[in-house]
């Protein structure tokens, strides 16, 4: 997300944003290389262990500045979006990345593995999660009691 904003020139692309955050993890998840697979799984239990633990690691190695420069990004990239639904867009794109289904190949068995490249899933995620991220941006959702 820095790096984007860094190279200046406007208002970042939203495809360009989504790419950034997907093609990595995609790559990652997918990887013949088993140490390259289990690094986004060790992430997704980070996520999933006892909320005192996140948040006593998250106070020693995490900071949330990442996080607010991808929300800003975001909301750049789409000036339309509300807070709330720049936030939730980006949460919805990241439950999609560390999802069971990407991070334990839960349709090797039904697809055909020879044609899914990384690349090729990485750009279905990417179309889904900047249409859904252009979807998000209805003009009565944000006022609703």
């Amino acid at each position: 997300a820095e790096r984007l904003a860094a190279k200046g020139g406007g208002a970042p692309d939203l495809r360009d944003i989504v790419t950034a955050l997907t093609k990595p993890l995609v790559a990652r998840a997918r990887s013949a290389e088993p140490g390259d697979r289990r690094a986004p799984r060790l992430l997704r239990q980070w996520v999933n262990a006892p909320l005192e633990v996140r948040e006593a690691m998250r106070r020693r190695s995490f900071s949330n500045s990442s996080l607010r420069a991808w929300i800003e990004s975001v909301k750049a990239a789409s000036p339309g979006l509300s807070n709330a639904q720049a936030v939730w867009g980006f949460s919805f794109i990241v439950g999609a990345l560390y999802s069971y289904e990407m991070m334990d190949n839960r349709y090797d068995d039904i697809l055909d593995l020879g044609r899914e490249h990384p690349d090729t899933i990485a750009t279905y995620l990417i179309n889904f999660a900047v249409a859904g991220m252009q979807g998000i941006d209805a003009p009565d959702l944000d006022s609703r009691p």
